[in-house]
């Protein structure tokens, strides 16, 4: 039921201000459920705003979630992705993700 509230909060936000403000409502609320500790919902928040102005933050937040939850492969799939996107050096990170997986 509380998806279903949020989804029609959503998209009547959207319809009513424009997408870019939608946009942010959307990350916001992926935002509140990281916080919440609610990973699933968040990624799937997250996972909307691809296409959008807001997908830098997005797949750092992303990024944050498969760290959080030892996801190494899709944490070393988001980090190449924002050092292709010329995100700054995830090197480090890299390195780090392939010593877990080893392990």
């Amino acid at each position: 039921m509380t998806d279903q509230v949020e989804v029609m909060l959503l998209e009547e936000a959207g319809a009513a201000v424009g997408h870019e403000l939608g946009d942010r409502a959307q990350h916001a609320l992926a935002l509140d459920f990281l916080k919440a500790g609610l990973l699933d919902r968040a990624e799937a928040a997250l996972h909307k705003l691809e296409s959008t102005s807001l997908r830098v933050p997005a797949q750092l937040a992303l990024l944050n979630i498969f760290e959080r939850s030892r996801d190494w492969t899709q944490a070393a799939t988001m980090a190449t992705e924002l050092e292709s996107a010329g995100q700054g050096s995830f090197s480090a990170r890299l390195a780090h993700y392939l010593c877990e997986q080893a392990a």
